[in-house]
């Protein structure tokens, strides 16, 4: 039970670790917030770390049971994840800064949620991404309720950094955006060095 609950923990912070880089998803969230207001950015928030729930909860019905027996016959494929970590850092340290424009029509909260969901849903590299994660983390090792504490913790740990995101629009400038998605290279860094080592 320790065990499936540590998972929770990683979960919340991978979570926050993929959501942080201020890409266009973040760019987005950051013109939701400042032209229709905190809730309809909240919500953004939400309908962003809701499709990242749902490619995580698909991810972890593959890891913990379809592939389980597959992965622990292969166990060289764990080593993607440390991979795929890192390639991501690369990812958000060369990030270009994206200015936030004007929300090109004002939105109810519900609509928000909906038009931040459909971008991130559309975007299978989210299902690639947590597989192969999860895979590195040991999700397969520990059976279904582990996949889920990860998946609930990827979702809280989303919409966590969103919502942290949209209170904070006013600061974060081309500057803001550059230290956020540095520190975010190298915390996903170091994450993929620690899967790699096998130290999470």
């Amino acid at each position: 039970m320790e065990e499936t609950s540590l998972f929770f923990v990683k979960g919340l912070l991978l979570g926050a670790l993929l959501a942080a880089p201020v890409g266009v998803r973040g760019a987005a969230l950051l013109s939701r917030s400042r032209y229709d207001g905190f809730a309809a950015g909240s919500a953004a928030a939400a309908g962003a770390a809701l499709a990242d729930l749902l490619y995580a909860g698909i991810a972890g019905y593959l890891v913990a049971g379809l592939l389980a027996g597959w992965i622990a016959e292969n166990d060289w494929v764990r080593q993607f994840g440390a991979m795929m970590l890192l390639w991501l850092g690369w990812q958000a340290y060369n990030a270009p800064l994206i200015a936030p424009e004007p929300a090109p029509s004002r939105m109810s909260v519900p609509q928000a949620l909906s038009n931040a969901f459909m971008p991130v849903a559309a975007n299978p590299t989210g299902l690639v991404v947590f597989v192969t994660v999860f895979i590195a983390l040991g999700a397969d090792r520990f059976g279904p309720d582990a996949a889920a504490n990860l998946a609930l913790g990827v979702f809280l740990g989303s919409v966590g950094w969103g919502i942290a995101l949209a209170a904070s629009q006013a600061a974060v400038d081309a500057s803001g955006q550059r230290s956020i998605n540095r520190a975010a290279a190298v915390l996903l860094a170091l994450a993929a060095f620690a899967v790699a080592g096998g130290f999470v």
